[in-house]
C-alpha cells in the first residue's frame, strides 16, 4: 500500500508566497506603509469555548462557540519610518514650518483618548498566491497599539516594531459587539 500523499490539484494555486505588504487606505486607494524586515503577521485573536456539562469526557461536535476576538492584530518590524503617517503610529500634534520644511510631532498627553483621525483606515496585509492572485486580511480601522521606539544598532539600519490592533466603529451599519473585526479576501489571478 502506498503512503498517503497530501498532494492535490489546488496546492500550487493556494500556496501563500513570501512576505505580506502592509498598506492602508488613503482617498479610496491602498497605499503601502513601508518596507519591513522579518515578515508581517496576522493574529486573529479568536477565543473559543466548549460548552461544558457533567459527564462529558471529550469535546462534543456542535458545542464549541466563538466567545470573542481578543487583540486581533497585525505585527511586524518596519525598516522605513513612514513619515507621511507618523501621526497614526504616534498620535501627535504636528507643527510644520520653515524652509526647508520641518515637522515636529508632539505626542498627545497621557489620558487623551485616541481620536478617529488618529487611526489607520482599512489597514491590510496582502500576500501573493501561487496562481498569481492575492490573499489579504483587512480591518475597517487599525489603531497602532504602541510606538515602542526606534532600534538603531551600530552599522545597521534602524527598525521599529509595530502592532496594529483591529478596532470597530460602533456607528457602522450592522455593527454588533459580536462581529469579527477582520475579513479575509482571496483574489484569483487574472485570466
Amino acid at each position: 500500500m502506498a503512503a498517503p500523499n497530501a498532494w492535490n490539484a489546488a496546492f500550487p494555486d493556494d500556496v501563500i508566497l513570501d512576505n505580506a505588504v502592509l498598506s492602508h487606505e488613503v482617498a479610496a486607494a491602498q497605499v503601502v506603509v513601508g518596507m519591513t524586515r522579518g515578515g508581517n503577521n496576522f493574529v486573529s485573536g479568536e477565543e473559543r469555548r466548549h460548552v461544558e456539562a457533567d459527564g462529558f469526557r471529550h469535546q462534543i461536535l456542535g458545542l464549541r462557540r466563538v466567545l470573542r476576538w481578543v487583540e486581533t492584530r497585525f505585527e511586524g518590524t518596519l525598516v522605513q519610518l513612514p513619515f507621511g503617517i507618523i501621526g497614526k503610529f504616534l498620535p501627535s500634534t504636528v507643527v510644520t514650518a520653515g524652509t526647508p520644511s520641518v515637522s515636529t510631532y508632539t505626542p498627545k498627553a497621557a489620558g487623551t483618548v485616541i481620536a478617529v483621525g488618529d487611526v489607520l483606515v482599512k489597514p491590510r496585509l496582502t500576500w501573493n498566491r501561487g496562481d498569481g492572485g492575492t490573499v489579504h486580511v483587512e480591518f475597517d480601522y487599525g489603531e497602532v497599539a504602541e510606538f515602542p521606539g526606534i532600534t538603531a544598532p551600530d552599522m545597521n539600519e534602524a527598525t521599529f516594531a509595530y502592532r496594529i490592533l483591529a478596532v470597530m466603529d460602533p456607528d457602522a451599519v450592522g455593527y454588533t459587539t459580536n462581529n469579527a473585526p477582520f475579513r479575509i479576501v482571496t483574489t484569483a489571478a487574472a485570466a
